[in-house]
């Protein structure tokens, strides 16, 4: 079928056709999509004996008070009913959004698909819901991050 090191290339050479601006982590199993105030990570991973899995995620809120999960679950499950494309989970502190698709069934078209549906939701949602729910969208972590290494 599709081994993930084939996977990774497939998208990365879909990004780069449809002109898509991304980084890559140093094994080349994990690219970096910025759209808006979010970045989507997609990673690929074994899948079963002969295929891959292509994640997508994007982080929505990081940081977030681990007591008002409940509350943050709720939110999530309303997200979930609204939305098509992308589960909203939450993993800790942090609320993402991902979706996930068979490498060795995947098209361009789906992959560009999935990537603009997640990073859409997330880019619309991440101010609205840190309103609501507290914590700190992805660019603001990203921007902290990046001016601690500036010091």
């Amino acid at each position: 079928m599709m081994q993930p090191d084939q996977a990774a290339d497939f998208v990365g050479g879909v990004f780069t056709r449809n002109e898509v601006p991304f980084g890559t982590s140093d094994n080349g199993r994990q690219h970096r999509v910025l759209i808006g105030s979010s970045a989507i990570f997609v990673s690929v991973s074994p899948w079963g004996d002969d295929d891959s899995l292509v994640n997508l995620v994007a982080v929505v809120l990081e940081q977030l008070d681990e007591a008002t999960a409940p509350k943050i679950l709720a939110r999530a499950n309303q997200l979930n009913c609204e939305n098509y494309f992308g589960k909203y989970c939450l993993y800790g502190a942090a609320l993402k959004v991902e979706h996930d698709l068979l490498a060795s069934r995947l098209h361009a078209d789906e992959l560009m698909n999935a990537l603009n549906a997640i990073g859409r939701q997330s880019d619309e949602h991440d101010e609205e819901l840190q309103k609501e729910l507290g914590g700190k969208t992805w660019a603001q972590v990203d921007q902290e991050e990046n001016e601690a290494l500036d010091t």
